[in-house]
């Protein structure tokens, strides 16, 4: 098989992402990046490659799915192994939204909350309590975002001397919290549907910094100094949205400024504009990141975590470790919105 290449020699991976497809009329938004390393080995995709037609030279996970479920079963191992090393990237809004419903439910003293919000639509009050609603969940979303998780581990290093480490928020010591949220404004789009996107996307530029910073073993200025060479590796990604690199820029040089060390000043670029066409990387990405939407969607994180070694959920590291917290709280909330749906649905 020849396959022609046209990708960025000293970028270290390669990015590519799908969405959860609504079924329902909801506003939930699932985005999936998936991170393929410039050394993980891609005889799974050359395999997979070979088997499928391909459009406009290239495959994309949304045509070959079903033939992917119909492979043979050592073709189906083979893939299983060649994506495990591949890292995985999600962002589900649904916890955040749950969140403000309460206050919504509690505030109207009903469940059915969105009916009264539909009645008093005209009202300011009401457009009001819509635009802090989507204006609130885009601020966790960001808040939880690994840009965020990195500055926190550094300002709870910064004050560990003074016994203030565990229980520190970033709003107490350093800036307060100020989250701009013009980029994520796109027209009719919630904004935080746009923000959740990008902050999945931002998991690949920031996650090893973020890790690095959260095991606590060396002073801020050795960890400070180690993250940002971390942040200097270059990163690409599939063309097609400029504006969330410039963010993801705006992200790396907002944490150079907030070093305090004139050293940090990051020479290798982002690449947003890599045409998938020509790049099995990207491919393969894609490949990866249906599998990773497909079995959440079908299953739960958990089954995902067993999928793939390395799975950020919104923003967080999942492991073995806290996977069973993570479910605990999650079903909790379902649970919890599926019986006042039920309510509603009778109403």
């Amino acid at each position: 098989m020849t396959f022609l290449t046209r990708e960025p020699q000293n970028a270290v991976s390669f990015t590519d992402e799908t969405s959860r497809r609504n079924t329902e009329k909801t506003s939930r938004k699932v985005w999936t990046h998936a991170q393929v390393g410039k050394h993980i080995s891609l005889a799974w995709f050359t395999e997979i490659y070979g088997m499928f037609p391909k459009s406009n030279g290239e495959i994309k996970y949304g045509e070959i799915a079903e033939g992917l479920d119909k492979l043979p079963r050592e073709v189906k191992l083979r893939l299983a192994i060649g994506i495990r090393p591949i890292r995985i990237h999600i962002v589900d809004t649904f916890a955040y939204e749950a969140e403000y419903k309460q206050v919504l439910r509690y505030f109207y003293k009903c469940d059915n909350y969105e009916k009264m919000l539909q009645q008093d639509e005209n009202q300011k009050f009401a457009k009001f309590l819509i635009l802090e609603m989507e204006k609130s969940i885009t601020e966790s979303i960001l808040y939880d975002s690994p840009a965020q998780r990195l500055e926190r581990n550094f300002e709870r290093q910064r004050w560990a001397g003074f016994g203030y480490g565990s229980d520190l928020q970033q709003n107490q010591f350093g800036e307060p919290l100020d989250f701009d949220i013009e980029p994520f404004k796109k027209g009719k789009k919630k904004s935080y549907d746009t923000a959740a996107k990008w902050v999945s996307k931002s998991n690949s530029v920031f996650s090893d910094a973020t890790d690095f910073s959260g095991r606590g073993f060396l002073g801020e200025y050795e960890m400070r100094q180690r993250a940002g060479e971390m942040l200097d590796y270059s990163h690409a990604f599939d063309e097609g949205d400029d504006e969330s690199i410039k963010w993801l820029e705006s992200q790396r040089n907002h944490f150079a400024r907030r070093s305090r060390f004139d050293r940090f000043s990051y020479s290798n670029t982002l690449y947003g504009n890599v045409d998938s066409k020509y790049s099995m990387r990207i491919q393969a990405a894609d490949v990866a990141a249906g599998i990773a939407q497909r079995t959440y969607d079908e299953y739960e994180l958990q089954v995902v975590l067993e999928k793939f070694d390395y799975v950020t959920f919104n923003g967080k590291k999942i492991n073995e470790e806290n996977i069973k917290q993570h479910l605990a709280y999650w079903n909790d909330i379902v649970i919890r919105e599926n019986k006042i749906q039920e309510l509603v649905n009778k109403l």
